[in-house]
């Protein structure tokens, strides 16, 4: 792609048509996703079938459930929710664990210049680059954690509340810090609509720090598949330092394709919400069927974009980044072009060869 096309930010469409076209890719990862949801759905479902079956009005749970539902089943659903808790910590756990491996997968197939067998190079990427990868992840949580202690908790007290809003201490039911103390100190605003922009303002921040954290994650990423690197820290330094002197060619691809999904996640958003409200003049097994099947596509079309990011940050990368200098295996060796080469025998001179 050339440095033109880049700077008319066609690198996210790059992207997108790359992921696009590895189609046994974005389909197995959804389908692994999906595999992941079906215990919790099977749980709710065999817990409330029960429960649901000829004792209330058709559509009258379609939506929400009602409270004489909530009042007779409130000792099941109280079980239930435990239940939940735990199983989706542990699904969580693996969820995580898997893009991990699924980042490892996308990179592999877009680095390699070789063509078929996308599967089996997907899964040795995803085993290849683990746990470096797996380090890369601790140093987001570290860093979420720490973009929480700043945004909610002293720094946010100290510079935003006390220093530019002039709010006074008050006594705090809990601990002195974090959202609850906020929402106290506010109150001492005049009026509820200055409160408001100064959460929008807070949450704010939060989201944007944390998608800049989580956009250094996907570059830092792929430095280490691009240069074969096995520091993460070093990786994560150099990362950095790179999006500063190059913020606009870092950012741009990502917030692109960022706008593409949050459009399809509207208009997806809006299609369900329709496709459900039918539910209650049709609520055969062809309905469900459908909007089961639009939400695989949904899915699919997240995996997609996901994958676009990872190719988008290759090219990225390989623009702003100078290649690493690697060992020349035939510097020390005699031999015409195209021919044969011969080792130069170590302690001899440059015509010392070995036969």
């Amino acid at each position: 792609m050339t440095a033109h096309a880049e700077q008319r930010g066609a690198v996210f469409l790059h992207g997108i048509r790359a992921s696009l076209g590895r189609i046994p890719l974005w389909l197995l990862v959804t389908v692994a996703l999906l595999a992941l949801s079906m215990p919790s759905a099977m749980l709710v479902h065999g817990s409330l079938e029960g429960a649901v079956s000829h004792r209330y009005a058709p559509g009258e749970l379609t939506h929400s459930l009602s409270l004489p539902f909530v009042t007779d089943h409130a000792d099941e659903r109280g079980e239930l929710q435990d239940t939940l808790a735990s199983l989706g910590a542990i699904l969580g756990l693996f969820s995580i664990l898997f893009g991990i491996f699924v980042a490892g997968g996308w990179l592999q197939v877009f680095l390699e210049r070789t063509e078929g067998h996308s599967v089996r190079r997907f899964f040795h990427g995803g085993i290849r680059h683990f746990w470096r990868f797996f380090r890369v992840f601790l140093l987001v949580v570290i860093g979420a954690s720490l973009i929480e202690r700043v945004v909610y908790h002293e720094a946010w007290h100290e510079l935003v509340e006390t220093r530019l809003l002039e709010l006074p201490d008050v006594p705090a039911q809990g601990a002195a810090t974090g959202p609850e103390y906020t929402k106290l100190r506010l109150q001492e605003l005049p009026d509820e609509l200055t409160a408001r922009r100064v959460v929008w303002a807070q949450e704010g921040l939060h989201g944007l720090l944390l998608a800049l954290l989580l956009t250094w994650a996907l570059y830092t990423r792929t430095r280490l598949a691009l240069h074969d690197a096995s520091s993460s820290v070093w990786a994560g330094l150099c990362t950095f330092f790179t999006m500063v002197r190059h913020p606009i060619r870092t950012l741009r691809p990502m917030l692109l394709i960022l706008v593409v999904e949050g459009a399809v996640v509207v208009v997806a958003g809006s299609i369900h919400a329709w496709m459900e409200r039918g539910l209650e003049a049709d609520g055969s097994r062809e309905s469900v069927a459908m909007i089961f099947a639009f939400s695989f596509a949904v899915m699919a079309v997240s995996e997609i974009l996901h994958g676009a990011r990872y190719h988008a940050a290759i090219l990225v990368s390989r623009g702003v980044l100078s290649p690493i200098a690697r060992p020349d295996p035939w510097k020390h060796s005699v031999g015409a072009p195209g021919a044969p080469q011969y080792p130069i025998l170590e302690g001899g001179d440059e015509y010392g060869v070995s036969m």
